[in-house]
């Protein structure tokens, strides 16, 4: 390793760190507003399951698409978060891209299993829909980092008076 990257690397060693924890962060505050408000009225698990097969899928109009794009976005920071904890100052896309469905997979468990809770803790309106919507937003949220995501960070490294070297180019 030369001198510059042993550099490079003690500068900006914490923004991973600081991406991860702020995905983990993310990925509480999503689990929080999903299930919010808490009323605690458990099912026995066979009605579960039950009512687990016969989750429909809503006509969503254009008054409810509020709900629907509130569902997506609460998971679009997890995944830019978890994205950019796992692309930060590489020179190639490629481990991205392999982490990508890993992240996709993990934060679709998520949005699942919230959807299941939902139908555990009644009265509960459960919805196809929340599911379809929070993996659109997990899949936004790595594209959002793919796209946007050196670049924020150079952004805001210059605005604090940080060298680019510490925004990962």
């Amino acid at each position: 390793m030369n001198k510059h990257s042993s550099e490079k690397f003690e500068q900006s060693s914490w923004i991973p760190t600081f991406l991860l924890a702020t995905a983990i962060i993310s990925t509480s505050v999503l689990i929080y507003v999903w299930l919010s408000p808490f009323k605690y009225s458990p099912l026995p698990l066979k009605e579960t399951a039950k009512r687990l097969q016969e989750v429909e899928w809503y006509r969503v109009s254009f008054d409810d698409n509020s709900n629907w794009i509130f569902r997506a976005l609460i998971v679009v920071p997890a995944a830019f978060c978890f994205g950019g904890a796992v692309d930060y100052g590489r020179r190639s896309r490629w481990f991205l891209m392999l982490a990508a469905p890993l992240i996709l997979l993990f934060l679709a468990a998520v949005v699942l299993g919230l959807e299941l809770c939902k139908v555990w803790f009644i009265p509960r309106v459960v919805s196809q829909n929340n599911v379809y919507a929070g993996w659109c937003g997990a899949v936004f949220g790595l594209l959002f980092w793919g796209l946007l995501g050196n670049g924020c960070l150079s952004f805001v490294s210059r605005r604090f008076g940080a060298s680019d070297r510490d925004a990962g180019e």
